[in-house]
């Protein structure tokens, strides 16, 4: 459910970078003509010209038919990428892999010769620990981290299916944490040093131009990619890398549900054709693209993705620790899979999973989630807390049903789900 919930609201990513990329033909090119002396990062072409932004989510606003359009384009793309099968995703990982640390790369030295790009690094090295008090500080760190490895939505599991049985998949793991790890120290870097930047001719205080969200990439970075040469080639190449990459995470989202849909009803292959899940998945994909196509459009996705990140991610990987660190015979687990793999586990990983500090660290984590959520639940009407609630919950109540059907059984080996919970037996697992 969780990566059912990514895919339909991850597809803003992939509209508004078509946007982007569609106008970077233009010169000069449209986010660079202020129409406003105050609005020094020209966030009102972002939200006028693209989004057409209401000022809240209960306002619903006009119908926009362009940015309908181009939802219906993205995800019929991503239905045949996915249809086509991993092979093209592949194909576009080659390309997605290197050339986001390429144009980092450019923005960075080309940043590093701005004016008041000392003072950019000065601030974002220098710790300031009175914020470290602050709860919702490691929730918000926490989460995006769960984001960004896209912990706790059984994409990864899913991708580690293709591989082949003895893949190394431990080495793999580090690898792809580091990988990520860089490309957002990189951006951080980067986005402190041009708003400081644009702060610095303006006269302003950095905290007077901060921006969050989406903004970064279609705000700030558009800004920073103007001050290139040749702009309009150095933008076009920015959105189509973010295209890319978006079609390769709506590829994991959506091959995650196809497969787990496939996985839960036995012998599914044998009376349907996997191919139509996929079909029929899109065909939803399309209808929920109404809901963000409106004035509050951009409202719904930031609602959306605050009531599936905050509390049901968090929720699952607390699931996850604690059955695997209090549930499972993990050294039965360990030994098979150096039977099936011929590589063992992480100790160090299995020791601090199998304590408490992860579970007390997620369960903090939770409780803080759960308050923030609430107070911003409070700010909502009826309708739109009951829609946010129901995405919230939603994956807990499947879980729990899955959980009460005492015959269920995973398609990993015939294992069945009541062998779980008997710790002193040996775990059963085939590695695909």
């Amino acid at each position: 459910m969780i990566a059912f919930f990514l895919s339909a609201y991850y597809n803003s990513i992939l509209v508004y970078s078509w946007s982007y990329f569609f106008r970077s033909f233009e010169s000069p090119l449209p986010w660079t003509v202020a129409h406003n002396a105050s609005d020094i990062l020209n966030e009102g072409y972002f939200n006028n010209q693209v989004l057409h932004r209401t000022a809240s989510v209960e306002i619903l606003g006009g119908f926009q038919p362009g940015l309908f359009c181009l939802y219906i384009f993205s995800i019929v793309l991503c239905t045949l990428a996915i249809v086509k099968g991993v092979k093209v995703s592949g194909k576009i990982t080659l390309v997605t892999a290197s050339l986001p640390y390429l144009l980092l790369a450019v923005l960075l030295v080309r940043g590093l010769f701005l004016e008041g790009a000392g003072d950019a690094l000065q601030y974002l090295l220098t710790p300031q620990l009175s914020k470290l008090l602050r709860p919702g500080i490691w929730k918000d760190a926490c989460v995006q981290v769960f984001f960004q490895l896209s912990v706790g939505t059984g994409v990864p599991i899913m991708f580690s299916s293709f591989r082949e049985r003895r893949a190394p998949i431990g080495r793999f793991t580090w690898l792809f944490c580091a990988g990520v790890g860089l490309c957002g120290l990189l951006s951080v870097v980067i986005v402190y040093i041009y708003m400081f930047h644009f702060a610095r001719l303006h006269g302003l205080q950095f905290e007077e131009v901060v921006v969050s969200g989406p903004s970064l990439a279609f705000v700030v970075f558009s800004q920073a990619l103007a001050l290139l040469p040749w702009p309009n080639l150095w933008s076009g190449l920015f959105y189509f890398t973010l295209i890319l990459l978006g079609i390769d995470s709506e590829f994991g989202f959506m091959e995650t549900v196809a497969a787990s849909v496939e996985d839960a009803i036995p012998d599914f292959k044998k009376w349907a054709d996997p191919i139509a899940v996929r079909k029929v998945m899109g065909a939803i994909l399309c209808c929920c693209s109404v809901l963000f196509s409106f004035g509050n459009g951009y409202h719904m996705v930031m609602l959306v993705d605050s009531f599936t990140c905050n509390l049901p991610i968090p929720l699952i990987c607390l699931a996850e620790a604690y059955l695997i660190g209090h549930r499972l015979d993990y050294m039965a687990l360990e030994a098979k899979q150096q039977q099936l793999t011929g590589a063992g586990s992480d100790r160090l990983l299995l020791r601090e999973i199998t304590g408490l500090r992860v579970t007390y660290a997620l369960l903090v984590i939770l409780a803080i989630g759960l308050f923030e959520q609430l107070a911003y639940a409070w700010t909502l009407n009826f309708v739109l807390n009951l829609l946010g609630w129901s995405i919230t919950l939603s994956p807990v109540l499947l879980t729990l049903l899955f959980l009460k059907r005492g015959g269920s059984t995973l398609s990993i080996d015939e294992l069945d789900i009541r062998n779980i919970y008997t710790k002193p037996r040996p775990l059963e697992l085939e590695m695909y």
